[in-house]
């Protein structure tokens, strides 16, 4: 089983070729443990851009040379997923690639001569979110320390004495924080906290990545 921590060493080869944007190091993380759990093979190289504006800098210097084969972003939809769906579109369409409509809940990916462009929008292609929200989904409902976590937010806030804005990333980084091994990252928690985990809701980002990155696609799915 392939290693997040040595997935970027062992694709190093593949960083002009079949990049992957995302926007920070969590992203990365999240994103190679859950391609190691799904059995994915060294087929794109895990890109970090430190932030949206670099990766749409990013995105339209890899269009404008033209070196790819397969290219995908990830970034998060925070609270104007369209505003950045649009953005996303008007560069794309610079070079050829023509988006249309919305995704509705779908990743998009589309097919431009022998090129491959693959959008990705956190948390699920359709609402405002973050990554944060899409690590919420692993999190099953009845786990034990959603409940007093909850109750703490809330008293937090009926209180005013919340420093947070977003309260999922609170609610998500508490949770880690309350495991036995306080803190840890959301990628990392993935892989040792198999047990604390349903990574199911991921399978539509797994096969994103399949379909947009393998030349012979089947269904992959993490259990």
């Amino acid at each position: 089983m392939i290693s997040s921590s040595d997935r970027k060493t062992r694709t190093k080869h593949l960083e002009n070729l079949n990049p992957l944007l995302v926007e920070g190091n969590d992203d990365l993380y999240l994103t190679g443990e859950l391609a190691d759990q799904a059995a994915l093979p060294d087929c794109f190289y895990i890109h970090v851009c430190d932030g949206y504006p670099k990766i749409l800098s990013n995105l339209e210097t890899r269009l404008k040379a033209g070196t790819y084969q397969k290219l995908g972003v990830v970034l998060d939809a925070d609270t104007n997923i369209s505003k950045k769906w649009v953005r996303i579109k008007e560069i794309l369409e610079k070079y050829g690639f023509v988006l249309e409509g919305w995704p509705n809940g779908k990743a998009y990916i589309e097919s431009n001569k022998s090129k491959k462009i693959g959008i990705w929008i956190m948390p699920d292609n359709n609402t405002e979110g973050e990554l944060e929200d899409f690590f919420l989904g692993f999190i099953p409902k009845k786990d034990d320390l959603i409940r007093p976590i909850n109750e703490a937010l809330d008293r937090l806030e009926k209180e005013k004495l919340n420093r947070y804005t977003k309260r999922t990333k609170a609610l998500v980084l508490t949770w880690l924080a309350w495991q036995e091994e306080s803190g840890m990252p959301m990628g990392k928690s993935i892989k040792n906290y198999p047990q604390l985990l349903d990574l199911s809701s991921a399978n539509g980002y797994i096969n994103w990545l399949k379909t947009l990155f393998e030349d012979e696609v089947l269904p992959a799915s993490i259990s």
